[in-house]
């Protein structure tokens, strides 16, 4: 669908209403609320249908596969969290028409999403990260490694990126200027240690 189609149908409700005599602040929010309601159900339905989908297809694509990587892969749950994106994607696409009358639950919205996004990208390299460990865990060469506290510190800097992306999004100050920040109080903790 286009734009046009989009928006027309987006704010249908609220132009049955006002030409039926409903104030236009009353009818504008009873049109947001519809739309969020609307979006929510079918956003729950795509995503437990895409998850169904993407998490079945990948266990018959391990389940033919020789390697057993992919089947690590399942285990440490990679469909179901890259199966989110695509819901994540869509609310995101329709946020502009749902709160087209409110900016401020718009910039909300946005900021919500892109927290989501981050823990969700954080998430998916977990479970890369522990599959490539139980991966070569299961192999002689490597079966002597400390590969769990190689996991903890990727991980342990996997959160610590998320962190600096999500107070980004809160506050909107720059990496650089958290990395700046880092910087000098690092040197403030060598002078006065």
């Amino acid at each position: 669908m286009d734009k046009e189609t989009i928006e027309y149908y987006s704010d249908w409700l609220q132009h049955f209403f006002t030409d039926k005599g409903m104030d236009a602040p009353l009818a504008i929010a009873i049109n947001t609320l519809v739309k969020v309601i609307v979006v929510a159900v079918v956003l729950t339905l795509l995503d437990i249908l895409v998850r169904k989908i993407v998490v079945q297809s990948f266990k018959a694509f391990s389940n033919k596969t020789v390697t057993s990587f992919d089947d690590y892969l399942v285990e440490s749950n990679f469909p179901r969290y890259s199966a989110h994106l695509v819901p994540l994607f869509f609310v995101w696409y329709l946020t502009p028409y749902i709160f087209s009358a409110y900016p401020l639950l718009m910039d909300i919205a946005f900021i919500a999403i892109g927290i989501y996004l981050v823990i969700l990208c954080a998430l998916v390299v977990r479970s890369i990260l522990r599959t490539t460990k139980n991966y070569l865990q299961s192999k002689e060469k490597y079966s002597d490694k400390p590969l769990e506290s190689y996991l903890q510190v990727l991980m342990i800097f996997v959160w610590g990126i998320s962190g600096f992306f999500i107070i980004n999004l809160l506050t909107g100050y720059s990496l650089a200027s958290l990395a700046t920040l880092g910087a000098v109080s690092a040197v403030v903790l060598l002078i006065f240690k």
